[in-house]
């Protein structure tokens, strides 16, 4: 099983250039949001070796028996804020990248964001500010997410 402990530790062998930016955040939700951002600049970059390492990475935590903090994590810090919006060649082409497994789990929590926006009358951008807020975000997102694991 994979904990909090262990996920950060594979997380800073694989990608050991994070290391310092995640050394200065705390929680395993804001410490995934520096491994996202990454993957974020090398998604703007064409970076297609980085991104796809990276999902790799994120399909390997999930077939651990992560703990649900840190599968929690995989799905509502970095999948669910992977960008593919910003840039209109490379965005479209990195989500092409996800596995089924990672493009199924995108798809349900943007599924989500649009039943929440429904619901609560939120116009597009207002969503993109509501989705954002991580710390606070993340938290109700992976209360929602709990037991809804998939193998």
């Amino acid at each position: 099983m994979t904990n909090y402990a262990r996920y950060i530790g594979l997380l800073l062998e694989a990608f050991p250039e994070l290391r310092p930016n995640v050394q200065r955040e705390e929680g395993v939700y804001c410490r995934t949001s520096v491994f996202v951002e990454f993957v974020n600049a090398a998604i703007a970059a064409g970076d297609w070796a980085t991104v796809d390492k990276a999902y790799a990475f994120a399909e390997r935590i999930l077939d651990t028996d992560a703990e649900d903090e840190v599968y929690n994590a995989i799905c509502v810090s970095f999948i669910e804020h992977l960008d593919f919006h910003s840039h209109p060649t490379n965005g479209p082409a990195a989500k092409k990248r996800l596995s089924p497994r990672l493009l199924s789990e995108w798809k349900e929590l943007e599924a989500y964001w649009e039943e929440y926006a429904k619901a609560t009358g939120l116009k597009q951008n207002e969503e993109a500010v509501v989705k954002s807020s991580r710390k606070r975000d993340a938290g109700r997102t992976a209360f929602r997410r709990r037991g809804k694991r998939r193998k």
